[in-house]
């Protein structure tokens, strides 16, 4: 479930899109049709990190599909 989603980035196929879902300090990325997304960035039970591998509200997201490496724009 999505607690405040801000920034999205849709895949270029559209097959994929991720989200910063702020209220819940992850990123969640959902397929064609899922029915959940899967956490790939952040804590996957929506708590608050307190160390450089987790986020404390993300704003925004955007992902190199060549790589995909996954860049986090985290307001805390």
């Amino acid at each position: 479930l999505l607690n405040i989603p801000q920034g999205l980035y849709v895949t270029r196929s559209g097959e994929t899109v991720y989200v910063a879902d702020s209220g819940n300090s992850r990123i969640q990325k959902w397929t064609k049709g899922a029915s959940k997304g899967i956490t790939v960035a952040g804590l996957e039970n929506g708590t608050d990190g307190t160390d450089w591998s987790a986020l404390s509200t993300p704003i925004n997201v955007m992902v190199d599909e060549a790589t995909q490496v996954v860049y986090v724009a985290d307001t805390y």
